[in-house]
């Protein structure tokens, strides 16, 4: 979508009567965009999309049941089919009413002479409930407390108050309604903002490491034909593969990031001795939560990169291959290494020929170097590990 809700909350009948013939094309090419767009997902159903059958209209779920349990439609429904469909099920719907509103005066009607025998017993075992539960501390007559944090409470956040070293406004550079560039003379309304800390390297001659606190302001760009366009952090949408989504508003900077990163992959340290490390040595204090929360969102950031390696491991002339047991979460996988001159790819999977396969393929040409596994077999420019041949020897 090119406009938010932001965006077409502002457009009315008075903004777009008071656009020029260019603006107001613009805008019209705009809304029709997101028209279209709007129209491709309100028109998506099981046959035609994605979407689980489960999410058809009742009525069409009605007609499948008639025809049979488990029978799809052949074909969509016209406009009038599915009118007299509606029309039957409020019928239907309306007569079943009618019967359960009989059954229940009926059954009202039996149950008159046991109110009052039911009412006392009622008020006795409420009686009873009162004496043996007290009143909950903070409650207003007799209700629980409100959910989420209450009056009073402390709460938590962070403790480490550092000095903003930078500040950078992220401006708006197009008008989302009218598509006209927005510069710097545009006026601009700060929304919200937060705070990204992150390391600096030092020189040569000042060799070191220091850290820096950045406040990052978003807000309202107004163009002069009055809209007002809205800057937010960037979100990535969320994968089903992954279980953590990236998002600029974070607290950890990329350099940081990668400093992390490497303090647990390459060094080795778990999560609490790299909070330690950092709060003794250079004065950060972050919590073990967000600290592997940067290592989650690093790996999903990389994840393009893998693309290039196995190109670079495919192209290869000399390629070492090896296999080793790894438990994952309590079940038995296998990591494999594939080492180049210049990379080195790590690959966890299953024992099989189907690993290797779909990662070289047919294409690999280069000399492969191996222990005697049969799944390296099919590949004729093969080498033979010298360690294991004295081994076997």
């Amino acid at each position: 979508m090119l406009l938010s809700d932001h965006d077409l909350r502002q457009i009315d009948e008075m903004y777009l009567k008071s656009l020029g013939s260019e603006d107001l094309i613009g805008v019209s090419i705009r809304m029709l965009n997101d028209l279209k767009e709007a129209r491709d997902c309100l028109n998506q159903n099981p046959g035609n999309s994605s979407r689980p059958p489960s999410s058809r209209e009742p009525w069409v779920v009605a007609q499948i049941k008639e025809k049979g349990e488990g029978e799809e439609l052949e074909g969509e429904e016209s406009e009038e089919e599915i009118a007299l469909e509606k029309v039957d099920l409020e019928g239907v719907s309306s007569a079943e009413d009618k019967a359960e509103d009989k059954a229940e005066d009926k059954a009202e009607d039996k149950a008159e002479d046991k109110v009052s025998v039911a009412e006392v017993s009622v008020t006795e075992v409420s009686v009873t409930e009162e004496k043996k539960e007290p009143q909950k501390k903070g409650s207003a007559s007799g209700e629980g407390r409100k959910p989420g944090k209450q009056k009073g409470a402390s709460g938590c956040g962070r403790t480490q108050k550092l000095p903003v070293t930078n500040e950078v406004i992220h401006r708006a550079h197009e008008c989302a309604a009218c598509g006209r560039e927005l510069g710097e003379e545009a006026e601009f309304i700060a929304r919200t903002g937060h705070y990204v800390i992150d390391i600096e390297l030092g020189s040569e001659t000042e060799p070191g490491i220091g850290v820096i606190n950045t406040k990052h302001i978003y807000g309202d760009t107004i163009c002069s034909c009055g809209h007002a366009t809205r800057t937010q952090p960037h979100r990535c949408q969320r994968e089903s593969e992954w279980d953590v989504e990236l998002t600029e508003w974070h607290i950890v900077g990329p350099l940081l990031m990668a400093l992390i990163c490497c303090l647990a992959l390459r060094m080795k340290l778990s999560r609490p001795r790299i909070r330690e490390l950092l709060s003794e040595w250079i004065g950060l204090y972050l919590s073990v939560g967000t600290i592997n929360q940067c290592i989650h969102e690093a790996g999903r950031a990389v994840a393009p990169v893998e693309d290039q390696l196995i190109e670079e491991v495919i192209k290869s002339d000399l390629l070492h291959v090896d296999e080793t047991i790894r438990k994952q979460k309590g079940k038995l996988f296998w990591l494999w290494v594939f080492c180049t001159a210049t990379v080195t790819l790590y690959v966890i999977g299953h024992r099989t020929k189907d690993t290797i396969e779909n990662l070289l393929g047919n294409t690999f040409m280069g000399w492969l170097m191996s222990d005697g596994y049969q799944v390296y077999r099919r590949y004729k420019n093969r080498l033979r590990c010298w360690a294991h041949l004295l081994r076997k020897a």
